[in-house]
C-alpha cells in the first residue's frame, strides 16, 4: 500500500496487527473522551496520507468516514477510507461482500495483507448529512430514531454493574419510553403522521452487527431506507420480545420498511414530544426537528481485491 496512512485504532482486538499500522504511518488510540472527527482533523494533516484505517467497529468508521469527507470538501483532495471489522458492528464490510460471504475474522486478514501488498479496489458509498439541534452530522449507516437510541450513559452504568451494564441499560431504556408522535416528510412530501415506537433511516441492510432491515439495499445506488415501528403494530408488552428479534426484522410483520428515500424530515407534533436521535453509536439527545439527504457516492472505500464486485 502506498504510504503513509493515518490509522485510528479503537478495539483491543486491533492491537494484534499494530506493528503492521505502524509501519504504514502515524496511529491513533481513541481513548472514551476522544470525538473521532475531531481528533482526525487535529492530527492527520495534509495530503500526505493515502487512506484513514478504522481499526474498529461501525462507530469508529462512521466517525472516520465524517472526517474524511470533511478533509475532502475542505481540501479538494479524495481521501479513502479502510474500515477494518474488529467490533460487534461491522455493517460497511457486510454492505461490501453480502451478509452471506461476510467472515470478520477472515475480512480483517485480507486487510491487513492489502495493507502490506497494496491490493485494493475502491467503492463509492453514500453518506448521510443531517442536521439536528443546530448542529451537523455525517453517517454512512444510518440514524436511530427512539427505540435504538442510547439513552443511558453506558460509562457511568459500567461503574456500578460491571459486564451487566449494557443488559440494565437496554432494561432503563424501554423501561422509560412512550410512542412519539411525530410528522415524517420523505422526497418532500408527508409520508407518515401519528405515533412511533422508533424508526431508522438506513443506509446499509444492516446495522448493530447484522441486524436485516431490508434485503437488497445497496448503499452505492443513491437512496436510503426508511423503516419504522408504528404504535398500533406493537404493544409496550412486545417491545423486548421484538428487541430480541431484531435480527430478522425483514420478516417481522409489524414493522414497516420503504425504499427510495433521498431527503428526510423529522419532526414531533408535539414540540414538548422530542425526538430521541442517535448515530454512530452516539447519542445526540432529544430534538424536535431533524433534516438530511443522502450524498451519493460522496465516501471513497477500500475493498481487498478479493472482494471487490
Amino acid at each position: 500500500m502506498e504510504k503513509p496512512y493515518f490509522t485510528v485504532i479503537n478495539k483491543p482486538g486491533a492491537r494484534e496487527h499494530k506493528d503492521v499500522f505502524a509501519r504504514g504511518g502515524r496511529t491513533f488510540k481513541v481513548s472514551e473522551e476522544d470525538f473521532i472527527p475531531e481528533a482526525i482533523g487535529k492530527y492527520c494533516k495534509g495530503d500526505g496520507y493515502s487512506c484513514i484505517v478504522s481499526a474498529g467497529g461501525d462507530g469508529t468508521a462512521g466517525k472516520v468516514a465524517w472526517a474524511a469527507y470533511k478533509k475532502m470538501k475542505s481540501g479538494g483532495c479524495e481521501i479513502p477510507i479502510l474500515p477494518i471489522p474488529y467490533g460487534t458492528g461491522n455493517d460497511i464490510p457486510m454492505a461490501t461482500v453480502g451478509m452471506e460471504n461476510f467472515d470478520r475474522e477472515e475480512y480483517v486478514q485480507k486487510c491487513v495483507e492489502a495493507l502490506e501488498s497494496g491490493k485494493f479496489d475502491k467503492q463509492y458509498f453514500d453518506l448521510i448529512r443531517f442536521e439536528a439541534d443546530g448542529k451537523e452530522f455525517y453517517d454512512p449507516l444510518g440514524i436511530h430514531l427512539g427505540l435504538f437510541q442510547r439513552a443511558t450513559k453506558t460509562k457511568r452504568l459500567k461503574k456500578i454493574f460491571g459486564k451487566n451494564a449494557y443488559i440494565i441499560r437496554g432494561l432503563m431504556d424501554v423501561a422509560g419510553y412512550r410512542p412519539k408522535d411525530i410528522r415524517i416528510k420523505l422526497n418532500g412530501d408527508v409520508f407518515y403522521e401519528g405515533k412511533i415506537w422508533a424508526g431508522q433511516i438506513a443506509n446499509t441492510p444492516t446495522t448493530g452487527g447484522g441486524k436485516v432491515y431490508m434485503e437488497g439495499v445497496d448503499p452505492r445506488d443513491g437512496e436510503l431506507s426508511f423503516v419504522y415501528l408504528p404504535v398500533e403494530n406493537a404493544k409496550r408488552r412486545e417491545l423486548p420480545g421484538l428487541i430480541s428479534d431484531l435480527t430478522d426484522m425483514v420478516n417481522m410483520p409489524q414493522v414497516r420498511t420503504i425504499r427510495g428515500v433521498r431527503t428526510f424530515e423529522i419532526e414531533s407534533i408535539d414540540p414538548g414530544d422530542c425526538v430521541d436521535v442517535a448515530y454512530c453509536g452516539e447519542n445526540i439527545g432529544r430534538v424536535n426537528h431533524v433534516y438530511g439527504e443522502v450524498i451519493k457516492g460522496a465516501l471513497p472505500v477500500l475493498v481487498p481485491s478479493e472482494y471487490s464486485t
